[in-house]
């Protein structure tokens, strides 16, 4: 039975769950009251289910409660979980008195070392068995020993769960609500009446209490403590079998505010131990070294003398820093011959710490998620992963090729994208600033606007599929189903396309919600939807009313001008009579004159 298709009571054993013991340890309390609590209070887990939000969706509560008192101690949403793992501590500190000799001394470190390097090849081995979901009885007997040299030891088990932040209440109804099952249901995604709010560490370290009847190793119940992990783990929807996979980490400390290294150290690097997930690291020194990690490699070596893994090693690859950190990425993959296995084999994810952002906004947007670094972090961290289309561009005046996966602007929006590079120390402020200095100088741009309308069935080789001859200088990567694009220097177009001119104020091709973190140009477009949703402000269009559409940006309600159209459409083509403008393709300006460009569906997988 596979993870998704298990519903939680299929998931959970609550008889195993009831011979697993925990105490938590409560700081300050009083020595003598040690033993008293450890009797009294063994506390079990069990869960509940719940219904939260408009759409009345189901959530699994993870509650550790006392049984005989029904006291719950803790709730956490399996939804916020992002590992579990077991820990093996050892204590020397009362085997020996601090009155001890020298000779004693060097004794006790000797054994304490010795003891540590024990527990460590214990816990490494326990993790093994606890994890590697084998058959409980067949293994019951094979379960790792104690080690001689630890004169006691204790088991713990962390669950690193982010729950979202409560809503600001009153004083009466913290109170009120201390021990209500809505405090916890009321921290998970957003909801059309619940927006979204960021995440915070809510970790839970309990200790695994001893079981004189278990028949498993020394006094603790491991054998049924990996049945409970595996379990959480499904809840959860996590990764089965931690330190499994390998991410590669690929940081830009120069993007944006230059906070990408702070970033690694203090939130993504921690996030991904919790959740066991290992990884290398990639801090890059100057432009193109991205693109150069992600070419094929042949037996090369980092300074300290360790090898360089290829990047088809890896399961996932994770951008710290702007959107154009993920260029030199993608940039560089499409160098390799084995380009299309890589695309199929590899998960993305980013994290933004540039000026814009807006890949980072959009993933997060699609999940309901607040923006955030620690957000982003969030999902990636829970493993799913979704297809995600992306976009190739060709201009005619070398017939390059370009691959995006966010907008093509040009006009207004790419001046004060590009023009406004001048103040980039002002992060994504700099965005508004220009862009009240062009509303004030504002221009005209002329030009011819033709695309292909979204075909009324799904794409087929007979109505939309390719062409050879037209599209001899344009890659295909989905198995010839692409529209029926034009050659780029020939001004005939394929039948079904529609053409006008005009003059624009705003031109903007997007497949993707956000251009920045807080710029919702298109709130329609989905990540996989398989087409362009196209903004255009043509003339005649009052200063009055473009200010609105350009305000509107921010919440997307620019939607609502009637100023402001929207063409869906699955190519287009852009050919500028007037000059003045940049050609911007994600933020990146391309050679002037006539472009043309395609959707590739679900053609990157990202976590989302």
């Amino acid at each position: 039975m596979s993870i998704a298709s298990a519903s939680p009571s299929e998931i959970w054993n609550e008889e195993t769950a009831r011979q697993i013991p925990f105490i938590l340890d409560r700081p300050g309390r009083k020595q003598k009251d040690q033993q008293q609590q450890q009797q009294q209070q063994h506390l079990f887990f069990t869960t509940s289910s719940t219904t939260r939000g408009d759409d009345q969706s189901s959530s699994t509560i993870l509650k550790l409660h006392n049984p005989q008192t029904r006291e719950v101690f803790e709730r956490i949403s399996v939804d916020d979980i992002i590992g579990v793992q077991l820990e093996i501590a050892m204590d020397l500190s009362n085997a020996f008195d601090d009155s001890d000799d020298k000779k004693q001394r060097r004794e006790r470190d000797e054994k304490a070392h010795k003891g540590q390097e024990e527990m460590e090849t214990l816990e490494q081995s326990m993790q093994q068995h606890l994890m590697e979901g084998k058959d409980k009885d067949k293994e019951d007997a094979q379960m790792p020993m104690m080690p001689s040299s630890s004169s006691s030891s204790s088991a713990y088990l962390h669950i690193y769960a982010y729950p979202q932040a409560s809503p600001k209440r009153g004083l009466f109804q913290k109170l009120c609500t201390n021990n209500d099952e809505s405090e916890c249901t009321n921290n998970m995604s957003g909801t059309a009446s619940h927006p979204p709010r960021h995440r915070h560490a809510h970790h839970l370290k309990i200790k695994l209490a001893t079981n004189s009847n278990s028949n498993a190793t020394g006094d603790f119940d491991f054998a049924n403590a990996r049945v409970l992990i595996q379990s959480i783990r499904q809840l959860a929807n996590i990764d089965l079998k931690p330190h499994s996979k390998r991410y590669l980490v690929v940081v830009n400390p120069f993007s944006g505010t230059k906070l990408g290294r702070k970033v690694y150290d203090n939130t993504v690097k921690i996030m991904l131990e919790e959740a066991g997930i290992d990884h290398d690291v990639l801090i890059t020194e100057r432009a193109g070294h991205a693109t150069d990690r992600m070419l094929e490699q042949n037996q090369s070596n980092n300074d300290d003398g360790t090898s360089v893994r290829d990047v088809s090693e890896y399961d996932a690859i994770i951008a710290i820093g702007g959107d154009g950190i993920l260029a030199e990425v993608l940039h560089g993959l499409k160098k390799r011959s084995d380009y299309d296995a890589l695309m199929r084999k590899i998960n993305f994810g980013i994290i933004g710490c540039g000026s814009c952002n807006g890949l980072a906004a959009s993933i997060l947007h699609a999940k309901k998620e607040k923006y955030g670094r620690l957000e982003s972090t969030f999902v990636i961290c829970k493993g799913k992963w979704s297809n995600m289309d992306l976009s190739v561009y060709q201009t005619a005046t070398n017939e390059s090729l370009y691959t995006s996966f966010l907008t093509y602007t040009w006009g207004m929006i790419s001046d004060i994208d590009i023009e406004s590079e001048i103040l980039r120390s002002l992060g994504e402020f700099r965005i508004d600033v220009w862009a009240i200095w062009r509303w004030i100088n504002l221009r005209t741009y002329k030009g011819t606007f033709s695309y292909l309308p979204v075909p009324t069935n799904t794409f087929n080789k007979n109505d939309v599929g390719a062409d050879d001859d037209a599209n001899s200088n344009i890659e295909n990567t989905k198995a010839n189903i692409q529209p029926r694009m034009p050659q780029i220097k020939s001004d005939e177009l394929p039948s079904g396309w529609i053409t006008f001119e005009a003059e624009f104020l705003i031109l903007w091709a997007s497949h993707v919600t956000h251009a920045a973190t807080k710029t919702m140009h298109s709130p329609d477009s989905t990540l996989d939807d398989g087409i362009f949703k196209v903004l255009i402000v043509r003339r005649p269009c009052s200063k009055f009313e473009l200010l609105k559409i350009l305000i509107g940006l921010e919440t997307g309600s620019h939607v609502s001008s009637p100023k402001a159209e929207f063409i869906d459409c699955v190519a287009f083509r852009l050919d500028p009579i007037s000059s003045g403008s940049f050609s911007n393709v994600d933020g990146e300006v391309v050679e002037p004159g006539r472009i043309q460009a395609y959707v590739q569906p679900s053609a990157i997988r990202f976590f989302s």
